[in-house]
């Protein structure tokens, strides 16, 4: 993966809209409104090529879809507690657990060198905090951590505001809801 600059981040948010993106794409997006931050995932994945990306938080599945068919050589791991009455990760590029993002099993599946994390679970406080330790570690230099609700969850907030890193609002990805970068330095 390319060397990203929070300006490159700022681009891609710029152009989710002139972008084409595939109908199958699009219509995954049809499940969920507003699209933007599946749009913009999808478009991050495909522009750099991210091959080691983890979602931690599954739901539906959408934005794992997005990121596996932005580049189907990535393998996408993602996590949730449970699984939902919709499903739409039906990719051959995704690889599914079922648990907790935190368990200490499931982690020690995931693979290092992190390209990309996409933070999108429980959104309290201390799940955010204890993710963030966890896979911090598993992260390639350079790689790039997604924050969705920043603004919205109480607890995805207050990781947020108290988080001592460099970092980015995209504030057009996910709208009221928030959505923060960061890119990791080692």
């Amino acid at each position: 993966m390319d060397k990203i600059r929070y300006e490159d981040l700022l681009t891609i948010q710029e152009d989710m809209y002139k972008e084409k993106i595939p109908d199958e794409v699009l219509e995954l997006f049809k499940h969920n409104s507003p699209p933007n931050h599946y749009r913009f995932l999808y478009l991050f994945v495909k522009k750099y090529q991210p091959e080691v990306i983890v979602e931690l938080g599954t739901h539906w599945g959408i934005s794992a879809s997005a990121m596996a068919k932005g580049n189907p050589k990535a393998t996408v791991h993602t996590i949730d507690i449970q699984k939902y009455d919709k499903h739409f990760n039906n990719d051959s590029n995704i690889k599914e657990y079922l648990g907790s993002s935190i368990d200490v099993d499931i982690v020690k599946q995931i693979p290092n060198q992190i390209e990309l994390l996409f933070s999108d679970s429980g959104h309290s406080y201390e799940l955010t905090v204890d993710e963030y330790w966890d896979y911090l570690p598993k992260m390639k230099d350079g790689g790039v951590i997604f924050f969705d609700d920043i603004f919205s969850a109480e607890g995805t907030k207050i990781f947020w505001d108290n988080l001592d890193v460099e970092k980015i609002v995209l504030y057009d990805v996910h709208l009221e809801f928030g959505f923060g970068a960061v890119i990791v330095r080692k």
